[in-house]
């Protein structure tokens, strides 16, 4: 029997790339239709709603959101009515900044992962399931057929850009993908397809509820920097500080987190990022908020003897939200920071470039570069039909301090580089693992 094919291409792709598309009036008139194929195998396809693209070459399609992310359900029925297949594609947009993001599909029969198009350079790459090594090599694809699809899989990707600096040394800028894929839904498997609704089991695509009266579905991102140690010794290049006797530069004396900071936990920066769709039931969805809140944490200077010198603040303004993007069903904001040590004149930047992404459906992305100091961190709220503050939340990315002289880095730095990263998942449906990197 012939299984079905995979395509990662988004839905505008389809259409440059001659596959029918059904008129949208006649799919309305006929919500469930089959046709057989060359081996005898009958696709079906639908279409629930008016963003939704259907097209059955050769298999069936199913188009979830049709902006900005697009997850589309394959599948196909046996010459009896009866499905054979089921595999969910996500083709995601590039970022704000016109990045690649990783592409990926995930089967009742196996996971299907392409980050082909993130970098140009031929690295040697890891991948590993749930922290098991599943692949090394060059290739920029992977398939796997071993893993357990009843479960969650936590898939990373790592790599490392390798660079020469002016005296020759050789210098890594890390790589790091995660996807987060739920547990595959088997129970239309076998069943016979007497309408669209009979292969429609969203259980690992989409966390959205419908709404009774009033729906608001929370989607929001905690991305913090800070220094872990309670003090950290002053730079030499911090001239000024030292000739005040500051000897010592006061950090934030905490390790990663699980939530937002509570009281007593301080960061260099945090910045709070959310992207909430809300609306009565029955009518479009739209995003909120389109500003995000910062905080910046003082900086501290003692002498030798631990007595304080000096204390300042810097300036809010260093944090931009240099991007928006609002629609129906889907919300982009891309971050820009830059945030100076306000005791120490000349001293580099801490600096992130960062794309936050959520669709309607629950399913969100973070995808950036950070410099690789101070710790940074990654956290997510989600809840669905929720008036009130998200009920679920969690860390989803950490990076220790690799030394303060990697304040100096940028993304395509040959010294210092920054590191690269590139989050996927739907919290509510399978919360993301929380790797140190």
């Amino acid at each position: 029997m012939k299984l079905a094919r995979f395509v990662l291409a988004p839905a505008a792709a389809l259409l440059l790339c001659g596959m029918s598309v059904p008129a949208v009036s006649a799919m309305q008139s006929t919500p469930y239709a089959k046709s057989a194929d060359e081996d005898g195998v009958v696709n079906a396809y639908w279409l629930p709603g008016e963003r939704d693209l259907v097209v059955s070459e050769p298999t069936s399609r199913h188009v979830v959101s049709g902006e900005g992310r697009v997850v589309s359900v394959d599948f196909e029925v046996s010459s009896a009515g009866a499905v054979v297949s089921r595999t969910v594609n996500h083709s995601r947009p590039l970022a704000a900044d016109g990045s690649p993001v990783t592409q990926w599909s995930a089967g009742t029969e196996g996971v299907w992962l392409d980050w082909s198009e993130t970098i140009p350079e031929e690295i040697e790459w890891t991948v590993t399931r749930d922290k098991e090594i599943v692949y090394v090599g060059l290739e920029t694809t992977f398939t796997d057929l071993l893993g357990d699809r009843t479960v969650q899989h936590d898939y990373r990707i790592t790599g490392f850009v390798e660079s020469v600096d002016d005296e020759g040394e050789t210098q890594f800028a890390p790589v790091f993908y995660q996807i987060t894929i739920p547990a595959s839904d088997f129970s239309s498997l076998g069943l016979p397809v007497q309408s669209a609704l009979d292969v429609r089991h969203n259980t690992d695509i989409t966390s959205r509820i419908a709404p009774v009266n009033y729906n608001v579905i929370n989607r929001s991102f905690v991305y913090n920097t800070f220094i872990s140690p309670e003090v950290t010794e002053t730079p030499l290049a911090c001239v000024e500080q030292h000739l005040n006797g500051g000897v010592w530069t006061g950090g934030d004396n905490r390790g990663f987190l699980t939530a937002r900071p509570g009281v007593g936990q301080t960061s260099r920066t945090s910045v709070y990022v959310p992207i909430d769709f809300f609306g009565l039931a029955g009518a479009e969805v739209n995003t909120r908020y389109n500003t995000i809140s910062k905080v910046v944490g003082y900086t501290h200077s003692y002498d030798a003897n631990g007595i304080p010198v000096e204390s300042a603040q810097a300036s809010a303004s260093g944090i931009a939200l240099a991007y928006i993007q609002n629609t129906d069903a889907y919300g982009e904001r891309y971050v820009e920071h830059s945030m100076i040590n306000p005791l120490c004149m000349g001293a580099p930047a801490i600096d992130y470039q960062v794309n936050f992404s959520s669709n309607v459906d629950g399913w969100m992305s973070v995808s950036g570069y950070h410099d690789q100091a101070p710790h940074h961190e990654v956290l997510w709220e989600a809840s669905d039909n929720a008036l009130s503050s998200p009920s679920n939340s969690g860390c989803w990315y950490r990076s220790t301090n690799k030394g303060f002289e990697w304040l100096f880095g940028f993304p395509t730095s040959p010294l210092w580089p920054q590191a690269h990263i590139d989050l996927d998942a739907n919290p509510i449906l399978a919360a993301p693992s929380c790797p140190v990197v």
